[in-house]
């Protein structure tokens, strides 16, 4: 019988194609698939919605560090600098911000293509795996990123376990995750862009995100929107990518229209994004 992950009932009933709890509404896909969350699906292709199936892009580095400025600087107000670990780090453009900003920096990332392009710049500091079987040392990162990362596992609790044993203590755990409680979650229903089953698991909203963070020793410390700094070729990369029914005629007009230079005008976005920090309380 299939139960909540956050609250632990049984009462799970089906919602568009996912399962809902009824008490708490955190969802997660009914059928997981089977390599999930295995890297066969992080192939080359997987970045093609971000227009970079084959090599690094400048303009996707350069739109990416202006998102990793904002989120560092909110770490900044809470946490000194010190080793700080993306999990999920693609290409490190993340890692690069931070870097640049005098952070220790070290990435984990489960696409063999990704992960070989952020060694040509960070080497060994580079870890090719799955975070819970990658080998991390205990209590040494001041800071544990998961940006668009948390809802690619079927079960938050691993995910947060093996993330209070690799923090320092008082570190910083970070997540951005999809919100089912965003405004254009509440407006589009079954056709919200980040309801992916192929890929997205598990979905929280904002008092899910804060009992799970609860239930694993850490104190909330923000909760909120985040933005992402987004231009017209990478929404067309990634509408053409996952298309859908309203945004992707809309983008691909707005693409053919536009002369280059304003295609590649970097905007924050709500996208319908949750922003967590929390830190690891005393223990």
């Amino acid at each position: 019988m299939d139960t909540c992950p956050i609250c632990n009932t049984y009462e799970m009933k089906r919602k568009y194609t996912f399962l809902a709890c009824s008490h708490c509404g955190f969802m997660k896909t009914r059928e997981l698939p089977l390599d999930s969350p295995g890297s066969a699906v992080y192939t080359p292709h997987y970045f093609r919605s971000w227009g970079m199936e084959a090599e690094d892009n400048p303009s996707v580095e350069k739109m990416k560090r202006k998102t990793a400025r904002f989120l560092l600087k909110k770490i900044e107000d809470l946490t000194p600098k010190g080793p700080l670990l993306d999990v999920g780090c693609a290409f490190g453009h993340f890692l690069q911000e931070a870097n640049d900003r005098g952070w220790d920096v070290y990435g984990v990332e489960i696409s063999a293509f990704a992960a070989n392009l952020a060694r040509k710049k960070w080497g060994e500091k580079i870890i090719h795996d799955s975070f819970l079987a990658a080998a991390l040392p205990e209590k040494f990162f001041h800071v544990v990123i998961m940006s668009d990362v948390i809802e690619h596992f079927p079960d938050p609790r691993p995910v947060l376990e093996k993330t209070k044993k690799i923090i320092s203590p008082k570190g910083t755990v970070v997540i951005v995750t999809p919100n089912t409680k965003s405004l254009s979650a509440l407006l589009m229903g079954r056709r919200w862009p980040h309801f992916n089953p192929k890929e997205h698991l598990i979905y929280f909203n904002p008092e899910t995100m804060k009992k799970a963070l609860e239930n694993n020793d850490f104190e909330l410390l923000k909760l909120g929107p985040s933005p992402k700094w987004m231009n017209l070729n990478y929404l067309n990369s990634q509408f053409t990518v996952y298309r859908h029914p309203l945004f992707t005629p809309i983008i691909n007009f707005l693409v053919r229209i536009a002369p280059q230079p304003l295609r590649e005008i970097d905007v924050p976005l709500l996208m319908g994004d949750l922003l967590a920090i929390a830190r690891k309380k005393d223990t």
